[in-house]
């Protein structure tokens, strides 16, 4: 895998391994530096997407284009900051799961879990209340992870040992007030299935 830290714009880019050199292994230990986790997922598991979107309206039709391929079972973490757009992203999956765009789609701060109906039960999770691990076991909230509906998780970093094995995890980075950087990375088998087939769709898009 070679990943350049020269300042590219990775719009659909999908990062495989290559052979050695010194400028990779340089590269590596930078990313080590900033964020071991994201190494972990770009260098070891080879599957990850990152893309750049310039307004809300982008940022929603990523999110709607992973909700396409989501099935009863599959799991997406949310991973970032307040407004970096976590819950718009969450609408655009739920479009893509088959709500219909009139479906009013807001974090469950104080509710810590919304549920709806599409066909398969969709469940969206709001983890930034909650003081501890704890709290999440107490309010049963890990019970909806085995619960056979799709769950869509925010602020899903904060115990990480709680996450299913089979997942996606979307990492957002506010640029400026419309820009972000998202990373899109799928753990075990499914979520990489996941990755795989959203990254079949980056080059129908790129030769459209």
């Amino acid at each position: 895998m070679f990943i350049s830290l020269r300042g590219n714009k990775y719009i659909g880019s999908y990062f495989t391994a290559s052979s050695g050199s010194r400028e990779k292994n340089i590269t590596i230990i930078l990313l080590i530096l900033s964020d071991i986790y994201f190494l972990k997922i770009c260098y070891l598991e080879e599957k990850c997407l990152k893309y750049i979107t310039n307004s809300d309206k982008e940022t929603l039709e990523l999110g709607e284009r992973i909700g396409a391929y989501l099935r009863s079972g599959d799991m997406v973490a949310l991973i970032g900051g307040l407004g970096s757009g976590k819950t718009l992203f969450t609408k655009g999956i739920a479009l893509g799961l088959g709500l219909g765009p009139e479906t009013i789609i807001t974090s469950p701060s104080f509710t810590l879990v919304n549920e709806y109906d599409c066909g398969r039960v969709f469940y969206h999770m709001d983890l930034y209340r909650l003081e501890g691990l704890s709290d999440m076991l107490l309010t049963g909230l890990d019970e909806y992870l085995d619960a056979g509906g799709v769950v869509v998780m925010e602020w899903a970093d904060r115990w990480p040992a709680i996450l299913p094995e089979n997942r996606v995890e979307v990492r957002f980075e506010i640029l400026d007030e419309q820009r972000r950087d998202i990373s899109i990375s799928g753990e075990g088998p499914r979520g990489m299935e996941i990755i795989e087939g959203l990254k079949g769709t980056d080059q129908l898009i790129a030769h459209s």
